[in-house]
């Protein structure tokens, strides 16, 4: 399951982003957003997801279900949506995990 940092380096690595900075102007966020994320304060919202799926060409599906997992607020709903991520899983990404 995808974290919204790991969407970020996946970002910062396809795009060849060396910085958070440069991220947040692709996903038209401040970067004090990323920082946030960074310090477990928040997870990216639905609208980012969505765009953060189409810049590296992911599901929306799978990626929506990985950011609203992230930000569940309580463990049966955070282990429904881990159950929902693995179904969504592409399959490239299940042999690589």
């Amino acid at each position: 399951m995808l974290k919204s940092m790991q969407i970020v380096e996946l970002l910062r690595d396809q795009t060849e982003t060396r910085s958070d900075y440069a991220v947040s102007k692709l996903l038209g966020i401040r970067p004090q957003t990323i920082c946030n994320w960074k310090s477990g304060r928040g997870a990216m919202s639905e609208d980012i997801a969505l765009k953060a799926a189409d810049l590296l060409g992911f599901d929306p599906e799978y990626v929506l279900a990985c950011v609203t997992a992230e930000r569940a607020k309580d463990t049966p709903t955070y282990e429904t949506w881990v159950k929902v991520c693995e179904r969504l899983t592409p399959k490239k990404r299940r042999k690589a995990a």
